[in-house]
């Protein structure tokens, strides 16, 4: 394992990249980059996720402290764009969800609307069995028979010969 000296302590890769520590990046980047190139196969293991995240380390502790500034600023903006993005995103499916669900909702009591009309029609069935048939209290089935009553009072005759 590389481990970089810095006031007679020793500090590994790991501890460098998780701890942040700029200063002692910056100090011993030299260092740590002849160490890196004896390694044999070195291509391998600079596409691992530690070390590209060592290399971005390397390139922000290089920063001067406005540009610094910016770049964090930029992060920020970055951040901020994602989370309303995903807020949105989430706002977006819920709104989805809850549409199918009155969709759903709408259309069985349509349905269920038309076979008490139809059941209605027929004269055939009392008030409490067809609100058994259609699976309904009989207040919805009164209501359905009183909608269906104007209907058919608001309908002009054909006045055809």
């Amino acid at each position: 394992m590389l481990c970089i000296l810095r006031e007679g302590k020793e500090y590994s890769w790991q501890y460098l990249v998780i701890q942040y520590r700029p200063s002692l990046l910056q100090a011993n980047l030299n260092g740590i980059t002849s160490k890196m190139s004896s390694l044999n196969g070195l291509s391998t293991y600079l596409g691992k996720p530690i070390f590209k995240k060592l290399f971005h380390l390397a390139e922000y502790s290089k920063l001067k402290p406005e540009e610094r500034e910016m770049y964090n600023a930029s992060l920020r903006n970055k951040w901020d764009a994602e989370s309303i993005r995903s807020s949105q995103e989430e706002l977006l499916k819920r709104g989805r969800e809850k549409a199918v669900a009155e969709g759903r909702a709408e259309g069985e009591t349509k349905g269920k609307a038309e076979v008490i009309k139809n059941l209605l029609c027929l004269n055939k069935f009392s008030i409490s069995e067809i609100a058994e048939l259609a699976d309904v209290n009989v207040e919805f089935l009164k209501q359905i028979e009183h909608k269906g009553l104007k209907e058919n009072k608001n309908k002009l005759p054909d006045e055809r010969v």
